[in-house]
């Protein structure tokens, strides 16, 4: 989305559209198990989307924009549940506070910086030699053997063994600045 975010800041009206049809249903999806109201939420993803077209100017292109807009999107719930929290005289104070401490929780900050490590897995893949891609993936999302790739591939286990260690190499120099997500990527990576 490197290039989509670029157009975006540059100010290209189908970019930012592009983006939008693909982004919108993700954060309405988000905001509605905080918010409580799919309408709420939609009207929030709607001014989120907004906002981040309004202030494009702040767009990194070498960051991930979907992160920027889930930033936007977490700040203006948790406003709209603190004004509720303050006009709020009878009903259930309870609910409203569990919500506006869940969207305060570092989780979600972890769950906006996913996105981001999402982003870079799928270029890692995408940039992982042609050979290496296919047996990694085979390897790692269908859970094959290295006999049975080599078996699959009709080359030696010795081959699969090198295209696996190769690109576990290239994910591990990709990776290595998001080290607290090390543990889930371990268990990816590794099973």
């Amino acid at each position: 989305m490197i290039n989509l975010a670029k157009e975006i800041k540059e100010g290209k009206a189908s970019a930012f559209d592009l983006f939008y049809k693909a982004e919108f249903d993700n954060i309405v999806f988000f905001l509605i198990s905080y918010l409580h109201n799919r309408d709420m939420a939609m009207d929030v993803a709607q001014e989120s989307l907004l906002s981040l077209w309004e202030n494009r100017n702040i767009i990194d292109p070498s960051k991930n924009i979907r992160t920027l807009v889930f930033t936007i999107a977490k700040n203006k719930a948790l406003n709209i549940l603190k004004s509720n929290y303050i006009k709020c005289y009878y009903g259930n104070f309870d609910e409203l506070n569990a919500d506006i401490l869940a969207m305060s929780d570092s989780s979600i900050e972890e769950y906006i910086d996913a996105l981001s490590l999402e982003k870079l897995i799928s270029e890692t893949y995408n940039n992982l030699p042609k050979t290496g891609r296919d047996t990694f993936i085979i390897s790692r999302q269908y859970g094959l053997s290295n006999e049975e790739i080599a078996k699959l591939k009709g080359v030696s286990v010795k081959t699969i063994e090198y295209h696996i260690r190769i690109s576990l190499k290239f994910f591990k120099k990709k990776i290595k600045n998001y080290l607290p997500f090390l543990g889930i990527l371990y268990y990816f990576l590794y099973n």
